[in-house]
């Protein structure tokens, strides 16, 4: 159940795969510009044993290795606001009012927006209310629980029992082929997330003194059991290894239909392209201004016809082409520390607004560079011994800016935020590590046997985030937070959060 309660995080990384860990962050835009400014900043301290440096790990490398997916923050709903007939934003209700206008192209397109981005909701309702669950299973008195669960359980059935009614509707009146399939993807999306989310507060449940919840168990099986003959599962009974491997195959490309009503038009440019061209002109130039400056002078002093002249003219033009890769290698050095390396346009999906920007560097920095706040945090629960010791580490330094841009639009009061889920693989950190497994041998203190012990063998890679922007006030608020990550030649072992004492 990893996955499920990796699900639950957002604003702390968590371990997504084997080689990746992922952060998800939310960002929303300011009534001021100058307020929607987000920056993150990430200080990586990889030890050095593992060889990871500017000369054998590139910028190029970290792009490569580093993902960013970008899309509209899922908008907020409880399910009792999804079927209030007074909430104008609820998509249930704003299929209800098109339902007249079903043989209108447009109008069906919308629908099946509306649909989709319902999908998402529920999902998020969903996430909410487990993790709130969760939150009070820790804890909390049986008598309490069982309240909880079947409220969740009548919420989720009078939903239903709405969503059902519409979708019934439609499918009475309606003889457009895509949106039958719409409302049939999205009744078994939301099947699936119903029973993953109870799965999930079950087995956190069964976790406590199962007896004493055994009412609270009850319920939420009577939910799993409900949705699991609308979803996916049913196919789990059977023994073709094929069908087996459809279930996941099914359940990532509903996920994707699912998230178009979130998705994003993006386009990333790379600043280091066009500095190169522009410095690489300005080069050539000077380069050249300098040739022509002595072959004048040359032809001036020396008969053209001669070999001192030819002997002249080629040791200038040498002269000159190391003069142009001598200033274009100065400028890149000195220019890119200036500008960004990649800036991402986010727009709306059809491409006509701006939301906001994304611009991020990358470098490689010494210890004496890092800023005193982030020295405190990086010695600060260092194990028990050598808390000063200079650790022999490299240090990433990778800085993320995202400005927001106030939206004004049709939608604008449901889908306005940003969700930007960061991965990140540590896949090449590893080509130098050693075995996972080692070998350690002593001896018996009463009987001098020999004792042979494998003990495994990790690294521990630190992370410290730092993110900091402008509240409403205009005050700005600052927030640190480190992460260890215990690695080994295999992988990710686990990622430990290190609380300020």
């Amino acid at each position: 159940m990893e996955r499920f309660y990796r699900d639950l995080q957002i604003g702390d990384i968590h371990i997504r795969d084997q080689f990746q860990f992922e952060l998800k962050s939310e960002f929303f835009p300011r009534h001021e510009e100058a307020r929607g400014i987000y920056t993150q900043e990430f200080y990586l301290f990889i030890p050095n044993s593992l060889q990871v440096n500017r000369d054998t790990y590139s910028k190029k490398q970290f792009y490569r290795d580093q993902t960013n997916f970008i899309r509209y923050k899922t908008p907020e709903f409880t399910f009792s606001g999804l079927i209030d007939p007074r909430n104008p934003l609820s998509p249930l209700n704003r299929m209800q009012v098109m339902r007249g206008r079903i043989k209108d192209p447009k109008a069906v397109e919308k629908v099946e927006d509306e649909l989709k981005l319902l999908g998402n909701i529920v999902r998020s309702a969903l996430r909410k209310q487990a993790a709130e669950i969760i939150a009070i299973l820790e804890g909390a008195e049986p008598e309490n629980v069982l309240p909880i669960i079947h409220r969740l359980h009548e919420e989720v059935q009078l939903f239903l029992h709405n969503f059902n009614d519409v979708m019934l509707d439609y499918l009475e009146k309606s003889d457009v082929i895509s949106l039958k399939t719409h409302f049939h993807y999205v009744d078994e999306f939301i099947s699936n997330a119903i029973s993953y989310y109870a799965t999930g507060i079950l087995y956190t449940l069964r976790k406590q003194d199962r007896k004493s919840f055994a009412a609270a168990d009850r319920e939420l099986c009577s939910l799993i059991i409900e949705e699991k003959e609308n979803n996916s599962e049913n196919i789990l009974g059977v023994d073709n290894p094929k069908d087996k491997e459809y279930f996941f195959y099914k359940q990532g490309l509903l996920n994707k239909f699912i998230l178009d009503a979130l998705l994003l038009n993006t386009r990333r440019t790379s600043s280091e392209r066009h500095l190169r061209e522009l410095i690489g002109s300005f080069a050539a130039g000077i380069a050249m201004l300098f040739f022509f400056a002595l072959f004048v002078w040359q032809g001036e002093h020396v008969t053209r016809t001669s070999e001192l002249f030819i002997i002249g003219t080629v040791v200038l033009y040498i002269i000159k082409d190391r003069i142009k890769e001598n200033i274009r290698n100065v400028s890149y050095k000195h220019a890119f520390k200036w500008f960004p390396d990649f800036t991402t346009v986010i727009r709306s999906p059809d491409g006509k607004t701006v939301l906001g920007k994304l611009v991020e560097s990358f470098s490689f920095i010494t210890a004496k560079a890092l800023p005193k706040e982030i020295k405190k945090v990086r010695n600060r629960e260092f194990h028990y011994v050598l808390e000063d010791f200079q650790r022999p580490e490299n240090v990433i330094y990778h800085k993320k800016s995202v400005r927001m841009y106030p939206e004004s639009g049709e939608d604008s009061s449901r889908r306005y935020g940003l969700n930007i889920i960061t991965r990140f693989s540590i896949y090449h950190f590893l080509e130098k590590a050693d075995d996972p497994v080692q070998q350690f041998l002593t001896i018996d203190n009463t009987n001098h046997h020999f004792l042979d012990y494998i003990l495994p063998k990790v690294y521990h890679l630190n992370i410290i985030m730092k993110s900091s922007f402008r509240n409403e006030a205009g005050k700005l608020e600052v927030e640190i937070k480190k992460f260890r990550l215990i690695i080994d030649k295999n992988g990710i072992r686990r990622i430990e959060p290190i609380r300020e004492a």
